[in-house]
């Protein structure tokens, strides 16, 4: 199987449009449609179904799409350490974001790495830690800054961050030192990513706490604006929730207290580029944190 035409896969489902993976893989759009048609030729299998909108994997290409990845990302590592013996780096690196609240200072690292690294791409996508730690495992991202998870793979600890409670200002448990977790069974929750494995849904899970959930989001920013509006009340990592700085939201230690570990996980094995970025970082922890 060519390395090349699988690249140009994956580049074009990642990217969800062949003219973005053609750009990328700085070839024509029809240099790409024509590789993919070649091989769903070799394979005998429709790979990508294409719109006006854009590309998207085919079920076929989903039971694949993992094994179609990982072939990539070996050869990937081929092409970089033998470039990088001829004395040029390159590559991409793909970072996802658990924690909002390191997003400046991922940017100012990334600015720092750019300058000496301007060759190797980097792309930065959000999601919740279980998500980003799977993409992880699959090879869709190569780095991510997340709260720990179970799973075998390489650990940068960066802090232990409290949960809190967000509290509306005019809700009497304001005025209250802790919350008990047992009081989220009876207020209106704000659930941001309903039924995924998140750090709140951990800590109810742990003491077997059913919070009454009568408002949810995809978005951890879209809850703090609802609980801004006084709609109820929910639970979050204090750097997120300071993050976004509402004027009408208190922030309340629970009781129990619970930490988060919060860091940098890589694979076991990663790309040159990879390696590269996570010797900067490295470099870059003591000043930056």
């Amino acid at each position: 199987m060519d390395y090349e035409k699988c690249k140009a896969l994956i580049c074009s489902i990642d990217y969800g449009k062949l003219s973005l993976a053609a750009q990328h893989l700085d070839v024509t759009t029809s240099t790409v449609s024509k590789m993919i048609t070649s091989l769903e030729q070799e394979t005998g299998l429709k790979l990508l179904n294409r719109t006006r909108d854009g590309v998207t994997p085919t079920d076929s290409c989903l039971k694949l799409l993992d094994d179609f990845r990982k072939f990539v990302y070996d050869g990937s590592i081929l092409e970089q350490k033998s470039s990088h013996m001829n004395g040029i780096d390159y590559g991409r690196v793909n970072i996802g974001v658990a924690h909002r609240f390191y997003y400046k200072w991922l940017a100012h690292i990334v600015k720092g790495f750019k300058e000496l690294y301007p060759n190797i791409d980097i792309q930065i996508y959000h999601g919740y830690s279980t998500f980003l730690l799977n993409s992880l495992e699959k090879r869709s991202i190569d780095v991510c800054i997340i709260s720990k998870r179970e799973g075998q793979y390489n650990w940068i600890h960066l802090m232990d961050d409290p949960m809190v409670a967000m509290i509306p200002c005019d809700n009497p448990l304001s005025k209250k030192d802790r919350i008990s977790l047992d009081v989220f069974e009876k207020e209106k929750y704000v659930c941001s990513y309903p039924n995924k494995d998140t750090d709140s849904a951990r800590v109810f899970r742990k003491y077997n706490i059913h919070p009454n959930i009568q408002l949810s989001t995809s978005d951890s920013y879209a809850a703090y604006t609802i609980i801004d509006e006084g709609l109820g009340i929910s639970l979050e990592t204090k750097s997120t929730a300071q993050f976004y700085k509402g004027k009408n939201v208190k922030l309340i230690p629970i009781r129990p207290s619970e930490y988060v570990p919060i860091g940098i996980a890589t694979n076991k094995e990663i790309t040159p580029a990879t390696q590269t970025f996570i010797n900067y970082v490295y470099k870059h922890l003591p000043e930056e944190l």
